[in-house]
This record gives C-alpha cells, structure tokens and sequence, in this order.
C-alpha cells in the first residue's frame, strides 16, 4: 500500500472528485449504491486462505459505512509458474474466495487474472446502503473510541518473513485475518455511533487521525486495553515492523496530538498496518456495554 503522504498529495494535485470515506457512494434516479477497491499481496503461501483473507478486508471498507456487501469482482495475479502449478494455486485461491463470499451471503460475478512476479487479489466490492450511513468523520468530544480486533497483522507477518515469528504466533494472527467483522455489524446501528471506519494500512493512529481531521478533537487512549495479538509486543521489541511503517510514522509526525504517544512503547504496534484489522468506532459512553456485547474493547476516549 502507498503511504498517506503520497496518496494526498497526488490526489491534490490532480484535484480529484473522490469522497475520504472507506466506499464510494453511487446515487441512481432510484437507488443507491456503496463501492469500494482493495488490494493485497497474498500474505502466506496458502492460496485458500489468502483469498477468505482477501474477501474479508475488501467488505471491511463496505461495512465501516454501514452498508450490507451484495456482490463483488475479483482482479487476480498469479505467479508466474507452469500450467499444473497455476492450475492448482489458482483453484485453492479461488476455492478460498468462493467460501468467504458464500459465509458473506456475498455473490461472486467474475473478474480478470493476469500473471506476475507475485500472487495478488484485487476486489471491487457492492453494498447495499443501511438505513444510517456511517461515515469516517462525525466523532464528538467525550465519545468512547472501540475496535474489535488486536493490532499487529504487520509485525507478525514481517516477523514470519524474517523467520522469528513462531507458529503459534503466526496461527493466531491467521486466525484473526480469517475472522469476519459481520458478526458485530448490526449492534452498531443500535449503539448509534457517531464515527465508523477500519484499521488497515494506516494503523490504529493513522485512521484515528483520519477520523479526527479537520477538527480540535484528540484522543486519549488507554494503552493497557488496547487488544494486541500473541507474539507482536516481543517482535516488535526485537525491531521487526513492517516496510509501510515509516511512511506511516512520517506522516503522523505531523499530527499535533501524536506528541504524547510516540515516546510510549507500543508506538510501532499504533502505526502497524492491519490486512483484514477490526474496525474503529466512536459512541457515548452509554453504548459502552452494547458495544461491549458485541466483543469491541474500549481503548479510550476523545476530547
């Protein structure tokens, strides 16, 4: 993934029509429609599980917004290989998007491969709006920030890339990659929350930040209840991160609440990007015990 920075700056330049939420939104004479693209390298040499993996980050970005997933494409790159060995990878990969999409209620309707360096899943994915619309801006003073899963997807896969993460550390992050978001999807709309969005790329701060944008707010956080899987807090000690956590870093830097948190130790784990990460919610604090139900963590709270 292209760093924050990066991303910005070229969207200002060529001043494009895009709307800074996790879909886009499509207005028809008589209904509408949520879209959104995502794109992973295939994070473990396991075509079957890199696809269910692929399916759910893709739908993260649809249910941030509120939106109920319908149907989606799939743009796959397979390795270059002989024609029995792609064979084979491209059915399990297959296989794995099949089983995610049918766990969704989500419909397949085709898509595009090519061949390249390396195995890659693109998905263009379709929601149908819910009756609020979540939106990525919206938190208020006193609100509680929420997630619904432990950090450190990053770190554990650049440790297992390295050769220092051990199996059970890795089995427990695929574990946390294979989970879906859907199973507290409906509780939101009941805890009326005022700011939704996932945790991927930009870590925990960065979408905090994207959250907070344009306003006085900042928040607090409570750094003992933030969930983070097995093994990451010691490989990150050791200085395993991953390749997009400078960029990461560079730009919350310039964030002017970010000042209190990066001297604290688990600076790396808030800047780790998430592949297929929990969603980050804001809600008054008598949603807390809903919200609680639901299995999201409170991990602080803005002001």
């Amino acid at each position: 993934k292209v760093g924050p920075i990066v991303v910005a700056e070229v969207m200002r330049e060529l001043n494009a029509n895009w709307q800074p939420e996790d879909a886009s939104i499509i207005d028809w004479p008589h209904s509408r429609m949520m879209q959104t693209t995502d794109q992973i390298t295939a994070p473990f040499n396991d075509p079957w599980l890199s696809g269910r993996v692929a399916v759910f980050h893709a739908l993260n970005d649809l249910l941030a917004m509120n939106s109920t997933p319908h149907s989606l494409q799939v743009a796959i790159t397979m390795p270059f290989a002989g024609r029995t060995v792609q064979r084979r990878e491209l059915s399990l990969l297959m296989a794995g998007i099949q089983s995610a999409c049918k766990d969704e209620s989500v419909t397949l309707l085709g898509g595009h491969t090519r061949e390249g360096s390396a195995m890659s899943i693109a998905i263009t994915a379709n929601g149908i709006p819910g009756e609020k619309e979540f939106n990525k801006t919206g938190a208020r003073a006193g609100d509680r920030l929420f997630t619904n899963k432990p950090l450190g997807t990053g770190i554990v896969l650049a440790g297992h890339m390295q050769g220092l993460a051990a199996g059970r550390v890795l089995s427990e992050t695929q574990a946390v990659m294979n989970t879906s978001n859907r199973s507290g999807f409906e509780t939101l709309e009941q805890a009326e929350i005022s700011a939704c969005t996932d945790i991927s790329g930009f870590g925990l701060l960065g979408h905090l930040a994207e959250m907070l944008a344009g306003s006085d707010l900042k928040p607090v956080l409570e750094f003992e209840n933030i969930p983070i899987q097995i093994g990451a807090k010691e490989l990150s000690a050791r200085g395993v991160y991953s390749s997009l956590l400078p960029q990461n870093e560079a730009f919350l830097l310039s964030v002017p609440w970010t000042d209190v948190f990066c001297k604290h130790k688990t600076w790396p784990i808030l800047l780790d990007p998430q592949t297929s990460g929990g969603l980050l919610v804001t809600s008054k604090k008598v949603n807390e015990k809903l919200l609680k139900e639901a299995r999201f963590q409170k991990i602080g709270w803005v002001e």
